[in-house]
Parts: C-alpha cells; structure tokens; sequence
C-alpha cells in the first residue's frame, strides 16, 4: 500500500474510534461521514442514526449533497 494511502487509512480508523469513544464516554448519538477524493464514502453511527447511513432515503439524501455544488464562502469581515 502507498504511504499517503496508509496515512489516510489509519486517520480515517482513528475518526471513527474518536467518534465511538465519544459516543461512549459522553451517551451521545454521533454520525461520522468521510467522503474521500476519490469518491469512497467511509461512516460511523450509533444506533438511532443508523437509519441514516443504511436507509435508501439516508444514501440518496447523503448522494445529493456530495453531488452538489461547493457553496460559496463568505468571510465576515470584522
């Protein structure tokens, strides 16, 4: 496996056990999304929102959105 390859591999495992620790240490429900260059999608969900990863209405909701335009940024000037 190439370098960069592993990099981002181990940094996408070490999300997903931060977002189960987090579930676990604080009773939180979390969703984790990652969506690679490439267009792999990689999650992480607790129980209640699970549905939202694994249902068709859940993909096609999260397909729209990665198929979207970037929204443009605004800087607030202060």
């Amino acid at each position: 496996m190439h370098f960069s390859l592993l990099c981002k591999k181990l940094k996408k495992e070490k999300l997903t056990k931060l977002a189960y620790e987090l579930s676990t240490l604080t009773g939180t429900q979390v969703m984790l999304l990652v969506a690679s260059e490439t267009g792999h999608v990689y999650t992480f969900a607790t129980r209640k929102l699970q549905p939202m990863i694994t249902s068709d209405a859940g993909k096609a909701l999260i397909q729209t959105c990665l198929n979207s335009p970037d929204p443009v940024s605004y800087t607030h000037l202060g």
